[in-house]
């Protein structure tokens, strides 16, 4: 979820999302897309309708997360930073790094954060 070229700090604050690949251990931008509703419902069912592996946001409600989960999506919410240094920390494996973490998030996730199903 994006939202001014960072992650958007709460799901429905997101004006756009980002569809990447994994290509040869880099992930790949395949394309932006801008939502055609802010209904949050609605946000999700356009984002899973393309079925991807796995979310990554700021803020989410739980019942979000479980309508997503529900449909087969994995999500790694409470985080933050610039999409590019995000998506860096991903192919570094360093995505639990608490410079990305959410102000404030100092809770054990049990994997709500970083995105274990």
């Amino acid at each position: 979820m994006i939202w001014k070229g960072r992650i958007a700090p709460v799901f429905d604050a997101a004006s756009e999302w980002m569809e990447l690949t994994l290509k040869e251990g880099r992930w790949v931008e395949e394309g932006i897309y801008s939502f055609q509703s802010s209904n949050p419902e609605e946000m999700i069912l356009e984002v899973s309708a393309r079925h991807p592996d796995r979310l990554i946001c700021g803020a989410l409600p739980f019942r979000y997360e479980r309508l997503l989960l529900s449909r087969g999506c994995g999500v790694s919410a409470f985080l933050r930073g610039p999409v590019d240094e995000v998506i860096r920390a991903m192919e570094d494996n360093r995505l639990e790094d608490p410079v990305f973490r959410m102000p404030g998030c100092r809770r054990v996730c049990r994997g709500r954060c970083y995105g274990q199903r």
